[in-house]
């Protein structure tokens, strides 16, 4: 699969939650635990690819419990070929 020019690609980044739980309180679940794993909490889609993409961090933030995933993607094709999942470095 090979790249497209730089005016079709577009770049697709998450900032995902490695775990979640939440204690439903109403409803037919009420009182059941729901376990969530790689959440997504915030999500962009950027047409270019060298500038920075912004993500929202929730309230709640404690990086240790998050990681960035992002992949480009030709917006003619659909082509996927690049993707990558990181941690967030403290420092």
């Amino acid at each position: 699969m090979s790249k497209g020019s730089q005016e079709e690609d577009l770049v697709f980044v998450a900032l995902a939650q490695n775990q979640a739980e939440r204690t439903v309180t109403t409803g037919e679940s009420s009182g059941h635990v729901l376990r969530h794993v790689n959440g997504v909490r915030d999500f962009k889609v950027q047409e270019n690819s060298s500038e920075k993409v912004p993500l929202q961090v929730p309230s709640d933030f404690e990086i240790s419990g998050y990681h960035v995933i992002a992949f480009a993607q030709n917006a003619k094709s659909g082509a996927i070929y690049s993707a990558n999942r990181s941690e967030i470095d403290p420092s």
